[in-house]
């Protein structure tokens, strides 16, 4: 051991002290965090309220701003106009059509980026979007009232729910088995095995949204006005 070289002394105590086995497991866990923002995806001009991305890996954004963008490799490729208030939630449907709820009540049918359907008959603002297997639309409002939709136009049955629920959860799963959650501080923190490993920092407000891509790079949209993609 030369006590010349600082750094291979440091080796040669790490070496002898931490287990092969350790070492490794600490650079596997150093290797399996996200954590470095890599890009911000700017062109909402208010809070970003929900995000989802489609079979092809484009991001879809929803925003108070009343717009829906479409985001590829970080580019606004078209941004829906038609609402006329916040976006509260959005859904992709199997067919390929964009299904979007607003706090305007309503729910409209997006075919390539064509408002093909506005569907009326909520009395408060759209909270989610759900499919049954046999393909109708489900959609519930802030008020308790979930609507069941055939073909995506004739509501064919209404049911009072009995509680409020959230509209989506604070904590998502990531690809590598950890989960994500925002915080309160404007950040996310990254948990693994109960323990929070790492928190992400960068946004300037509430995050309001979540999601993983298929690559397995978090996205986080929040009151900052921006989307941030994690890698």
């Amino acid at each position: 051991m030369s006590v010349n070289n600082p750094a291979s002394l440091y080796l040669d105590i790490i070496n002898k002290y931490i287990p092969t086995k350790e070492i490794a497991k600490i650079i596997d866990d150093y290797c399996n965090l996200a954590g470095v923002c890599k890009q911000t995806l700017i062109g909402h001009t208010c809070n970003i309220s929900y995000l989802i991305t489609l079979p092809n890996g484009d991001i879809v954004s929803g925003s108070w701003d009343k717009t829906i963008k479409i985001w590829n490799n970080g580019v606004c490729i078209r941004t829906l106009l038609g609402h006329t208030s916040n976006i509260t939630c959005l859904m992709s449907l199997p067919n390929g059509d964009l299904v979007s709820g607003s706090c305007d009540f309503t729910i409209k049918i997006w075919r390539n980026w064509v408002c093909i359907n506005t569907l009326f008959g909520h009395t408060s603002s759209i909270m989610k979007l759900t499919t049954l297997p046999n393909g109708d639309l489900v959609s519930e409002s802030y008020d308790r009232i979930k609507k069941i939709w055939r073909n995506n136009s004739v509501c064919i049955q209404t049911i009072q729910e009995p509680e409020v629920w959230r509209t989506h959860g604070h904590r998502i799963t990531l690809s590598n088995g950890d989960q994500a959650e925002e915080t309160d501080e404007y950040t996310i923190e990254i948990w693994r095995n109960g323990i929070c490993k790492q928190t992400l920092k960068g946004h300037t407000g509430y995050i309001f949204s979540l999601i993983t891509l298929p690559n397995g790079d978090l996205v986080s949209g929040s009151s900052d006005n921006t989307i941030k993609i994690w890698q």
